[in-house]
């Protein structure tokens, strides 16, 4: 998805995002890595660079991205969704590829995003 929005992802956004997975360094027990790494690639996209300048953009999109995933999942914290999921390898898999359509969706409709 940050390619679609940035060409190449530059590096220190795809290292900042790596830990998020298994939520937070794999603990499972905070907030789904796919629903944190969406908030990161907004403030990526809308977020302020400077703490003077408003974010209300990037909050407001967040928040949008934060209720479409819980409408979708029903939970965000990390263990309690994946124990939701059949017990297989990759089990998340499927859980991403829906969340990453959800969150394209939501930019197209938002206009950050091209159809």
């Amino acid at each position: 998805m940050g390619e679609a929005l940035f060409g190449a992802v530059p590096g220190p956004l795809a290292k900042a995002s790596s830990p998020f997975g298994g939520g937070v360094g794999g603990s499972r027990e905070e907030m789904c890595g796919l629903l944190s790494g969406g908030v990161l690639l907004i403030g990526a996209l809308l977020g302020r660079e400077l703490p003077d300048r408003p974010d209300d953009e990037a909050q407001r999109l967040a928040q949008a991205w934060r209720e479409r995933f819980l409408q979708a999942f029903g939970i965000t914290c990390c263990g309690a969704l994946r124990d939701t999921l059949p017990d297989e390898q990759h089990r998340c898999r499927p859980l991403v590829r829906e969340g990453v359509a959800l969150l394209r969706d939501l930019l197209v409709e938002e206009g950050w995003l091209a159809p």
